[in-house]
């Protein structure tokens, strides 16, 4: 789902592209890029991901974690998580709420996509549990996910689609 990894700068490579590799060299040094800028954003010694989970038009998603000494870890030390993404229109990164209303505002509209997208951005940690389908109840859509801790306890979730706020309990 997710691949990691560290920047420490980019590499730039010296191989010539042949003319059908033009339009994947572009869009792959656009990422680069990109990438380059959430880094920046979030901090040098942060590990940042690109989020594969789902593309969405206009939009590039990322992961980061902050580097150990920035970030307070839980008991077993499960580094926390958080979304990020830029806005190709506006070159916008934005997290948080601002993160999830901008993926919503470009088209999201599958719960499944906008459950992950809220772990993404108003979780630190966990991840979708795809066994169970999320639901609307009202206002509310219901999803489950897992715990990234040693315990991968089950934990039902109630986002407030006016709010964009998240209410939490555990799975008996």
């Amino acid at each position: 789902m997710m691949s990691a990894f560290v920047l420490s700068g980019l590499a730039w490579s010296t191989e010539q592209a042949s003319p059908d590799d033009h339009g994947k060299e572009a869009g792959s040094m656009k990422q680069s890029v990109t990438l380059e800028k959430v880094k920046r954003w979030v901090g040098d010694e942060a590990t940042v991901s690109v989020y594969e989970g789902m593309a969405i038009p206009g939009i590039s998603l990322f992961s980061y974690t902050p580097s150990p000494s920035a970030s307070v870890f839980m008991h077993d030390f499960t580094p926390p998580r958080w979304g990020v993404l830029i806005r190709h229109d506006d070159v916008m990164i934005l997290a948080g709420k601002d993160g999830l209303q901008a993926a919503l505002d470009a088209g999201v509209s599958d719960p499944e996509q906008i459950a992950r997208l809220a772990l993404l951005f108003l979780h630190d940690h966990g991840e979708f549990a795809e066994e169970i389908e999320p639901a609307y109840q009202g206002r509310f859509l219901i999803y489950y996910w897992r715990r990234n801790d040693m315990s991968r306890q089950l934990m039902k979730a109630f986002l407030d689609q006016d709010t964009l706020t998240v209410a939490i309990e555990p799975v008996p």
